[in-house]
């Protein structure tokens, strides 16, 4: 991760976040986002680690207005995040940016065509080292 954040601060982070994971299946940075336990296939199935960016982030990466994230190593993922570069977090894994099309639906209210624009989300991408640490401890 190409930060300031000192490497000491970014694997006391990871931790916490690992053992927030353990203890409840769902860890929430404040303004930034949550990290959850998802189980495909029912509670026998391999625990996913999955993250889910807060409203606030998810609407600053499509133009909205700038915010201020409390904790250090949360607030330099977002600022590379928004500069559109991806970031890799040693023991934990790797946020990117993806670019959503515009499309075509159809509004479930009117039934009328409706034009969806496109937008930019935050996708992360577990460590396997991670995963398998987390399935060893949630079994």
């Amino acid at each position: 991760m190409k930060s300031e954040v000192d490497r000491a601060v970014v694997e006391a982070w990871v931790s916490r976040v690992e053992s927030g994971l353990v203890t409840s299946e769902c860890h929430s940075v404040p303004d930034f986002g949550t990290f959850e336990i998802w189980r495909r296939g029912g509670p026998e199935a391999v625990p996913k680690p999955v993250f889910r960016g807060s409203d606030s982030l998810r609407q600053a990466m499509n133009g909205g207005e700038a915010f201020e994230i409390d904790e250090p190593v949360a607030a330099t993922i977002a600022s590379e995040l928004f500069a559109g570069r991806s970031v890799k977090v040693r023991g934990l894994g790797e946020f990117v940016v993806q670019e959503r099309r515009p499309f075509s639906g159809i509004s479930p209210a009117t039934g009328e065509p409706i034009r969806v624009p496109g937008r930019r989300m935050v996708a992360f991408e577990c460590t396997e080292r991670f995963q398998r640490s987390l399935s060893a401890k949630l079994r």
